[in-house]
């Protein structure tokens, strides 16, 4: 596949990573070109040299340091820019003659100017339901084009008014380079990593861990400097250690060798890629009852409370330092492992092109069906224009819609689309997957083998019925 990221434009998509989204876009990219696919990446020009990178706006202005854009007088705001350079993307995208565009941008813009360009589009929702984005899908659903993932069962819950039955891939990391602690450190500490930003309340974190009698160290760039200043400023004594943003290994040690690590989300948390990586190490969690929290913290990795109860929390700290660490790394080889994210997000491309291209033969079907409704004139054409989108094989091994994949709604979808286009050739449409339904089912292995390959030559299967006598 040749596959267009769109990046989000907040930070550049390089290590340390400012978030979790810069952290998914890198390996996303990383993996899909070492599985041979063709990646351009749409992101900011300070992002890793060693991406597939297509520069779409300039960091030249970008403090690394502080995550801020720094502004100047013959400069349109952030906001400004980063719309234009979205908007610029997207209406030249179509010349890249990508097969898919992989939208993790967070903006408006993508979305909005989806119905726009040739190119079919995947969008994921990193995070819960906000304004801008909101009234762009509301828009886009008036003329549905663009498929919808999201990363926790209660972020597709969140999203549900306005995206039904929003499909679901978890988050993974790469559990290879995060190094397992079987023990802390014999200095008792816990340990809070992340954005210092209110949605991510480290203030409530300070607090519980002084009630808990426990130090502190926090690792993680100031997101929001007034947050900072206000709210976790004040807090800070002997107790709490800031290191600022970590390498990847410094960060490995940090959390390995604590005895707990504080997750405390104030907002609809979407996924937590800090709870995974914590885990692996096998450092147990102590945080709040609220997102997906409740979905990846499970029984034996650690313990929720209360959003804001830190008397709670102090608790849980004590408790979760009591579990078993190695089942903990256990539970995350089991749970978070990137490769099968990959795989997932690589069938569902996959699957949105076959649907594309299946789309574009329905509507040549349908404009053709008052002639192809001539009895005296075989659907030669239309089979054709199946075969050619890939319809014929959709439910071969492998395929989008393989029958082992448990792929039902999705394949009665397609027969519906087929009958609906025309349904004369929606009928010997249907044929050819009975047909090759009868051969999943109950074909010999050698069998199943010769048909598969005759499928794959482009051949049209079908089911004849009839009575005895």
């Amino acid at each position: 596949m040749k596959i267009g990221i769109i990046a989000h434009l907040k930070h550049p998509i390089i290590a340390p990573f400012k978030g979790g989204l810069e952290a998914f876009t890198y390996n996303i990219a990383e993996r899909l070109v070492a599985l041979g696919h063709e990646v351009l990446l749409f992101a900011s020009s300070g992002s890793c040299a060693k991406l597939p990178l297509v520069p779409i706006l300039s960091d030249e202005h970008y403090d690394p340091n502080t995550g801020i854009r720094k502004k100047q007088h013959d400069l349109p705001s952030e906001y400004i820019a980063e719309h234009h350079a979205y908007f610029e993307l997207m209406t030249t995208i179509d010349s890249h003659n990508l097969d898919i565009i992989f939208n993790n941008s967070l903006h408006y813009i993508p979305i909005t100017m989806a119905n726009t360009v040739r190119t079919p589009m995947a969008t994921v929702l990193h995070t819960p339901p906000f304004y801008e984005l909101q009234l762009a899908i509301k828009k886009e659903q008036e003329n549905p084009c663009v498929q919808y993932v999201t990363v926790s069962q209660q972020s597709a819950k969140n999203w549900s008014t306005l995206v039904k039955n929003c499909k679901v891939i978890t988050n993974g990391i790469d559990i290879t380079s995060w190094k397992f602690y079987p023990q802390s450190a014999t200095e008792r500490y816990a340990v809070w990593f992340g954005r210092i930003h209110p949605d991510k309340g480290l203030h409530f974190a300070i607090a519980a861990a002084k009630k808990a009698g426990i130090p502190l160290k926090i690792a993680g760039g100031i997101a929001d400097q007034k947050y900072f200043a206000q709210q976790v400023a004040p807090l800070l004594d002997d107790s709490i250690e800031l290191l600022g943003l970590c390498d990847h290994n410094q960060l490995n040690q940090i959390i390995g060798e604590a005895a707990v690590a504080l997750v405390t989300p104030t907002w609809e948390e979407p996924f937590g890629l800090v709870l995974a990586e914590a885990m692996t190490c096998g450092t147990p969690i102590a945080g709040f009852q609220i997102g997906a929290l409740t979905e990846v913290v499970t029984e034996g990795t650690g313990y929720l409370v209360a959003t804001g109860d830190t008397d709670a929390l102090a608790s849980a700290v004590t408790k979760a330092e009591k579990l078993d660490r190695t089942y903990i790394r256990q539970y995350a080889e089991k749970h978070f492992e990137i490769d099968h994210m990959v795989e997932k997000y690589e069938e569902l491309l996959e699957s949105i092109i076959a649907k594309s291209d299946i789309s574009d033969a329905l509507k040549k079907i349908a404009a053709n069906a008052s002639q192809s409704d001539d009895p005296t004139q075989p659907a030669l054409q239309e089979i054709e224009w199946l075969r050619e989108a890939g319809a014929l094989t959709i439910t071969l091994p492998g395929a989008p819609l393989d029958f082992n994949k448990g792929n039902t709604p999705e394949l009665l979808q397609l027969l519906k689309d087929v009958g609906k286009a025309n349904l004369s050739i929606g009928r010997i449409y249907e044929g050819h997957i009975n047909a090759l339904h009868l051969v999943h089912l109950y074909a010999t292995d050698t069998q199943r083998e010769q048909w598969y390959k005759d499928a794959e030559a482009g051949m049209l299967f079908g089911v004849w019925n009839t009575q005895a006598g």
